[in-house]
């Protein structure tokens, strides 16, 4: 049977014969409980251990003996839950030229995870660089670099990537709570199928076609996005006439913070009696806090997160219970329609630049400036911003449809 993301953490599928012991000469029934896992190679391709065909390298860090030298080091916050490195906010540190030297990344080399993960996610991710200049690689991670000629570097990071995906590491690490470490042996040892080296190039090939796929739906995604944020904070929203400048409480029926939790009458989940969502100040789906009984927002509103993630603008359907921490504004729709009054605050600059903002209250919400043309004109531009809403949910199923494709190539070539 195969298991979820959730399940994989409280539990694993393993053969029957990998749970009884044959090494006594009385045949013993007793299942073991504790089984070391072992990915096998199912491939109708031989196959090399790993440690067969990479070079280990430890990563490094702050360097203490001169000559030093300044470079970007790769950590685990550069890999993507995807396998991808994400170079938006690398370090630059100072490093021993002597360690250094050895530890220069080229292209094609991959980059694993060898120490971080939690209780629901797994250690062990790696990441294919692929970028120009002066790059190291962290402590918290191992380089492997390719050794033998009939390899591809790229294929051998699919295969690694695609173990991990599975959650195959989640049984190679170590650490009862906390940080998690990759037991490198077990992981050296893992056989890795090995298809002549065209067959190779082919994955690799098809592969990249698909990653092209999935960046340019992406970027696609990000640019409709930043449609919809322009019409908001462009001038063009200003400029289709009879706009009027409003304080956020003179468009507002009401305008109120958050309470506490209703002691004693909710519950975690819905229930028969417990209907009602309370919404905290968390972001998706981490502001549903639980059910109740008893509504205290009985029109369909837009709530601004007044702590932590502070400005998170949501629209919620009414009934529901806020808690303390979010200010729930909402709209008299004579003035102002709900959708346009979500866009205007999703947009709004909460944080000036610069300043930072423990917390935002009523006070400090009611006199932001809101931008209000006409009723009918505000229905025009939640038109354009619903039509480009449909292209992102199209784009968003292409990439949900993408993320199984390398698994169905890996498969199709090599079992």
């Amino acid at each position: 049977p195969a298991l979820d993301d959730a399940q994989r953490v409280y539990a694993s599928v393993v053969n029957t014969r990998d749970m009884l012991d044959f090494s006594r000469v009385s045949f013993n029934k007793a299942l073991q409980l504790q089984v070391d896992a072992v990915i096998k190679n199912t491939s109708k391709y031989k196959s090399l251990k790993l440690n067969e065909c990479v070079e280990v390298m430890g990563g490094l860090w702050t360097g203490e003996k001169a000559p030093l030298k300044k470079v970007k080091v790769i950590r685990n916050t550069n890999f993507t839950m995807q396998g991808r490195l994400n170079l938006t906010d690398v370090a630059e540190i100072e490093v021993e030229q002597k360690a250094f030297a050895n530890r220069q990344l080229q292209v094609g080399d991959i980059i694993l995870e060898k120490s971080g993960g939690s209780q629901t996610q797994a250690v062990g991710r790696v990441v294919y660089f692929d970028v120009d200049g002066e790059y190291s690689f962290s402590n918290f991670t191992a380089r492997l670099r390719v050794k033998n000629d009939d390899i591809v570097a790229k294929y051998l990071y699919l295969v690694l990537n695609e173990y991990y995906q599975e959650g195959r590491t989640f049984a190679y690490q170590s650490g009862s709570s906390g940080l998690k470490n990759l037991d490198m042996k077990k992981y050296l040892d893992v056989p890795i199928p090995f298809p002549p080296l065209t067959v190779q190039q082919q994955i690799v090939a098809e592969c990249e076609a698909v990653d092209d796929e999935y960046n340019s739906t992406r970027m696609s995604i990000e640019s409709y996005r930043k449609k919809i944020e322009e019409i908001f904070t462009n001038l063009d929203v200003i400029s289709r006439g009879g706009v009027t400048i409003f304080r956020l409480e003179d468009v507002c029926k009401d305008l109120i913070a958050g309470g506490d939790v209703p002691q004693g009458n909710w519950s975690k989940e819905a229930t028969a009696t417990h209907t009602v969502p309370i919404y905290s100040n968390g972001t998706e789906e981490n502001a549903l806090y639980g059910y109740t009984n008893v509504a205290r927002i009985h029109e369909d509103s837009v709530t601004i997160s007044a702590r932590g993630t502070i400005g998170y603008t949501a629209m919620r359907e009414a009934p529901f219970y806020p808690i303390v921490r979010l200010i729930v504004a909402t709209p008299d729709t004579t003035k102002v329609k709900l959708k346009y009054l979500y866009g205007v605050l999703k947009q709004t600059e909460f944080q000036k630049s610069g300043k930072t903002i423990p917390q935002l209250t009523v006070p400090m919400v009611r006199d932001i400036k809101i931008p209000v043309p006409p009723l009918e004109a505000q229905q025009k531009i939640i038109d354009e911003c619903e039509a480009i809403e449909k292209k992102i949910a199209a784009a968003e199923e292409k990439l949900e449809s993408l993320k199984g494709k390398t698994a169905e190539i890996l498969n199709r070539y090599l079992n």
